[in-house]
């Protein structure tokens, strides 16, 4: 596959590598099924980490792809804005 122009990086001229995957069809289906992730703020005392971890088994035994969009963790750090570093109910090295 050749890398198209707009997929450069814009400081250097390196490719941007691109992870692209081409989405299956189940049979007997028109679709594929697609669930978007993020903010689960792992580590902050609201994380339903019971939910997300029915979501996950649900994905794997349905084969369904997942798309992490990003706020994962909490990380709060004793610079950081607002009180997740004191609110969080572990330290960022566990919650990776």
């Amino acid at each position: 596959m050749k890398i198209d122009e707009k997929y450069k990086d814009g400081i250097v001229g390196r490719p941007i590598k691109l992870n692209i995957k081409e989405l299956e069809v189940r049979p007997n289906k028109k679709y594929s099924e697609v669930i978007f992730c993020g903010d689960w703020h792992y580590g902050a005392r609201e994380c339903d980490v019971d939910r997300i971890k029915r979501m996950l088994d649900y994905c794997l035994k349905t084969k369904t792809y997942i798309f992490l969009m990003g706020d994962l963790i909490e990380s709060g750090l004793k610079n950081s804005v607002g009180a997740s570093v004191y609110r969080q109910i572990h330290n960022p090295q566990k919650q990776m």
